[in-house]
């Protein structure tokens, strides 16, 4: 959040006692609605589901593979999930282990991560199931990144 920072110090020089921003935007009017394939699966809406696959754009796999990758996979239950990610990127590194600045090492011997996941953060799974989990995980993750408002 430091980036906003300076925008923040301007507002309250030129005296403004609410600043509106769009924090939210990313999951919001402007997400890539990656929970929509399972959603239209599940709900029936093929006509939906076959257009949302075909027209996914940087996608280049063909339509089965987007349809097991992007429909099948974020079904599967936790630990198969995390086998499947394992045998199909092995060399891809979860998003917090970039992002982190506690350790691995600290993070397992303090109970950090256990603590998280009881709270309702999501590490590494980033395909939500449905539009309700992907609004549960948008609560659940906020705190994290703008606790210093």
């Amino acid at each position: 959040m430091y980036v906003l920072h300076g925008v923040w110090q301007g507002a309250r020089d030129y005296g403004c006692d609410r600043l509106l921003i769009g924090e939210w935007g990313n999951t919001t009017f402007s997400d890539r609605g990656d929970w929509g394939f399972v959603e239209y699966l599940l709900k029936g809406r093929w006509r939906q589901l076959y257009r949302a696959l075909s027209d996914h754009p940087n996608d280049p796999r063909s339509l089965l593979r987007k349809f097991v990758a992007l429909n099948l996979v974020p079904l599967l239950p936790d630990p198969a999930w995390k086998a499947w990610k394992r045998l199909r990127h092995p060399s891809e590194r979860l998003p917090l282990t970039l992002m982190s600045p506690l350790r691995l090492e600290y993070r397992r011997r303090t109970g950090v991560e256990d603590r998280a996941r009881a709270a309702g953060f999501v590490y590494g799974r980033n395909q939500p199931r449905t539009a309700r989990q992907a609004r549960a995980q948008l609560f659940a993750n906020t705190d994290g990144e703008g606790a210093e408002i």
